[in-house]
């Protein structure tokens, strides 16, 4: 994966967003709201913001409008270019050079915090898979797996994980003490995690994919292999025990 990833990733909302209208032939209703919509995201720092642009799209099930909402909701958890460049950045990392773990590093700056229903995780994967945008997909999936991970971790103050508020190494930290916590989960909730392992290693690692023998990627295969026909309860229970050893 090169440097230029985050970049690409950070203009690939706009661009899609600007194709998907360029395919349609006369302006209508939707069209205009959509159009609305992109303006509004353009200029959308807050949660508050994120909500109207939502809003603007209301009751349109298109693609473009998936991916509106993909966009609003990472915008409404502080998801800045910065940030999201940030966080590519440190998957980037070499563990053997920089003692830090690059799986580690995206989960802990991804994590979503709030209760809010427009912008909870679990809306936010099914709005970016909606959208048709791989590279968003790919975003929403990991900030599930961090997010999941940090709850059922007993990690209670996730506003701590932002980045621009917390050092790298006390933000690895957390993140770290919630994959040992996760470990000593019930099958049941282990099976839960595994399956959005299962999801993200079928979109992130997939063949053709520019994350494709990163060590995020081989991490997934080695768990896989592990597991066997027991995941994905066991998936997530070797993933853990490769991660504890970071």
């Amino acid at each position: 994966m090169t440097s230029k990833t985050p970049v690409r990733l950070l203009k690939v909302t706009a661009l899609a967003l600007f194709a998907l209208l360029l395919n349609v032939g006369c302006e209508s209703a939707d069209d205009r709201q959509l159009a609305s919509a992109q303006s509004c995201l353009d200029d959308a720092r807050t949660e508050a913001d994120a909500n109207l642009c939502i809003e603007k799209v209301a009751g349109i099930e298109t693609p473009a409008a998936y991916l509106v909402r993909c966009s609003a909701n990472f915008i409404a958890q502080g998801f800045t270019g910065t940030r999201v460049a940030s966080a590519f950045e440190r998957m980037n990392d070499d563990t053997g050079t920089s003692g830090s773990d690059p799986m580690i590093n995206i989960m802990g700056y991804l994590v979503f915090t709030g209760n809010s229903s427009y912008h909870n995780v679990g809306a936010t994967v099914l709005n970016c898979q909606k959208s048709g945008v791989r590279s968003m997909e790919r975003l929403a999936l990991v900030a599930q797996l961090a997010t999941e991970t940090a709850s059922l971790g007993g990690i209670t103050n996730l506003e701590d994980l932002d980045p621009s508020t917390i050092d790298h190494d006390q933000l690895m930290q957390t993140i770290k003490t919630a994959i040992d916590a996760v470990a000593a989960k019930t099958p049941a909730e282990l099976a839960a995690l595994g399956q959005v392992a299962i999801n993200l290693n079928s979109s992130l690692c997939g063949a053709g994919s520019s994350f494709e023998g990163e060590e995020v990627c081989n991490y997934m295969s080695d768990a896989l292999a592990q597991a066997g026909s027991n995941a994905p309860g066991q998936l997530a229970k070797h993933l853990f025990a490769i991660l504890e050893q970071k």
